[in-house]
């Protein structure tokens, strides 16, 4: 339901990359990235439903790291989502880089 409900957020949203990592999910919601709130369970209609908010008002509100939210509800769960799975894939990647790069 997650992932539709980005697919559903947007005509760009063309791919969607979940992944799971503590520190890339920490990471996240750190820095106050984008995300969902923390007691909303991952695949539940109300977990899809603030996906898609996330996602619709993430233009709106710019981040250093575009096109990734954190699950706060999920432990670990991250999602990245793109015009193409490269696009959404590389989104994935580059917070992934960021947190090592901090960590070195």
């Amino acid at each position: 339901m997650t992932h539709g409900a980005i697919y559903d957020a947007s005509l760009d949203v063309r791919a969607v990359v979940h992944g799971h990592d503590p520190e890339l999910w920490q990471f996240v919601l750190g820095r106050r990235g984008p995300s969902t709130p923390e007691d909303v369970d991952y695949g539940t209609p109300e977990m899809a439903t603030w996906a898609r908010r996330v996602v619709t008002h993430a233009q709106r509100r710019p981040w250093e790291f575009p096109g990734v939210l954190a699950m706060a509800g999920h432990e670990d769960g991250v999602i990245a989502w793109g015009s193409s799975v490269k696009e959404a894939a590389d989104r994935f990647v580059a917070v992934w880089d960021a947190v090592h790069k901090e960590r070195s």
